[in-house]
């Protein structure tokens, strides 16, 4: 090469193109970028680099085509000298700079592709030694064969054809398992999506999982993308035809744009087509919704709130809501992995617990349920065992019947939504909370009553005054008492937790 320009040489370069390649023309020797003799000939890419002739331009070739460019290319760079911009030598040499770069990224980008073809093909021909080999489809992947992550069965996975699904570390699903795994993920997309494997816990490519649904899955999915995407004013409107509009003021009415259905937003029910009712019958139809939903939207939202809330308990960390199955009242999120009380919502860390013993770790939920009997701020473990302290807490519950777990969770859920209706009639006043029960019918059919609400107790929702009042009949010290209770409680919990201690050590 011949060296970088200098100042001089930029002050020549402000000229023209066109000029610049008339000087060109005129040069029909240089140096030889191999031998450093005179040379006749020049490299038909750049047109700027001298040879002696082909062995010498092949001998220096791999340094040559770093900064070798096309004509077009230079044609280019002359033109941006030319635009006035760079004024200096150390312009132009900067821009020459950047120009060697980039062709050096580019060939190192050519250099590890050819290396990696090169694996595949090496890795290729391995196969083939191993008895692996098979017929080539895709992009040049053969069959293979694969275990399934879950199931341990044998399958083949052929090429590029999206068969089954595999995380970023490998993990194959065979195609039943991959079935069961998408259902799993679309029955609680708020929870599961994206998707991560279940042995790794790495987050499974979205294209791959999505090859794996149907048409209907792919729209409910999109769907939920969609609905988490929007921000905290904005509202997505549905219509069955498959239309879907994001709108910002939020409507009372409205009306599809390609089918024409029409909607209150409010009480959800169908409205009439402009196109085939009068105007005095379409008034009629929509003054119902224009003043009496709109008027009561806020207030039904509130209501709304506290029917979803009251089935369900929410996380207090991240606020994912669901609702306990049979098991303990001992909650772990799925989302955050932190540990709560279902009963009474708190954490483990904000929970009133009892003092742990020596050596033991303070934030064990377990301490929530000790002496929970007589301490109003801690709950039981489970809530049949509420019947022991409150036998009247399932209301026409006698000893008699039998009261299980899912009987007792639904007392609980129905006392819990009563009390969060009772909140919201506080807030918009006893006789916007009446018109809301006699204006929308699914409000009227959620099954609760006015009188149910407005005369149901629930300032406790567990009685434990007759537990005291055992304690007082049996002539004992109630510090004794509830020493005693606790007592038990924590001998109990400090063998369950030193058997845990156990178990743990033993997979260690």
């Amino acid at each position: 090469m011949r060296g970088w320009p200098t100042e001089d040489f930029a002050e020549d370069m402000s000229e023209s193109a066109s000029d610049f390649g008339d000087r060109d023309a005129m040069l029909v020797t240089g140096p030889c970028e191999n031998c450093g003799e005179e040379a006749t000939k020049r490299c038909s890419r750049c047109q700027n680099a001298w040879f002696c002739d082909r062995s010498c331009q092949a001998a220096i070739w791999r340094q040559h085509a770093v900064s070798c460019f096309a004509r077009s290319e230079t044609a280019t760079w002359w033109g941006k000298l030319s635009g006035g911009a760079p004024t200096s030598g150390a312009d132009v040499e900067t821009i020459h700079r950047e120009r060697l770069e980039f062709r050096r990224a580019v060939a190192a980008t050519f250099e590890r592709k050819k290396a990696a073809a090169a694996a595949a093909a090496a890795a290729a021909a391995a196969r083939a030694r191993e008895g692996q080999k098979g017929d080539m489809k895709g992009k040049g992947q053969a069959d293979k064969e694969e275990s399934c992550a879950v199931c341990q069965c044998e399958f083949t996975v052929s090429g590029d054809s999206g068969e089954g699904i595999c995380c970023p570390s490998s993990h194959f699903l065979c195609s039943e398992c991959t079935g069961v795994f998408v259902s799993s993920i679309l029955n609680d997309l708020e929870t599961s999506y994206p998707p991560k494997c279940s042995m790794c816990r790495a987050e499974i490519p979205v294209l791959s999982f999505e090859r794996q649904l149907n048409p209907q899955q792919q729209k409910r999915v999109a769907e939920f993308v969609a609905q988490q995407a929007l921000a905290a004013d904005e509202t997505m409107m549905r219509c069955p035809c498959g239309y879907m509009e994001v709108r910002a003021d939020k409507p009372v009415l409205w009306w599809c744009q390609l089918c024409r259905r029409g909607e209150c937003q409010v009480c959800n029910q169908l409205l009439p087509e402009g196109t085939s009712t009068s105007a005095e019958d379409l008034d009629v139809q929509l003054r119902p919704h224009v003043v009496g939903c709109a008027g009561l939207r806020e207030a039904k939202r509130l209501v709304d709130e506290a029917l979803e809330k009251g089935q369900k308990m929410a996380c207090p960390n991240c606020s994912l809501a669901g609702r306990k199955d049979e098991a303990c009242t001992h909650m772990s999120c799925p989302r955050c992995q932190s540990s709560w009380c279902y009963l009474c919502g708190l954490s483990v860390q904000e929970c009133n617990k009892e003092q742990p013993r020596p050596g033991r770790p303070a934030e064990d939920i377990f301490l929530h349920n000790a002496g929970w009997e007589v301490n109003p701020k801690r709950c039981p473990m489970y809530l049949t065992q509420i019947l022991e302290v409150d036998p009247s807490w399932l209301g026409d519950w006698e000893e008699g019947d039998e009261a299980d777990d899912e009987r007792c969770l639904a007392y609980f859920h129905r006392w819990r939504t009563i009390k969060l209706l009772q909140e919201v009639q506080e807030q918009v006043g006893t006789s916007a909370f009446e018109q809301i029960w006699l204006h929308f019918a699914s409000i009227r059919n959620a099954g609760y009553s006015l009188e149910e609400i407005m005369g149901t107790d629930t300032s406790v929702l567990i009685d434990r005054e007759a537990f005291a009042d055992s304690l007082a009949d049996s002539q004992l010290e109630p510090d004794s008492s509830e020493a005693m209770a606790e007592g038990i409680d924590s001998e109990d919990i400090g063998m369950a937790a030193d058997s845990d201690s156990v178990r743990s050590e033993d997979m260690d």
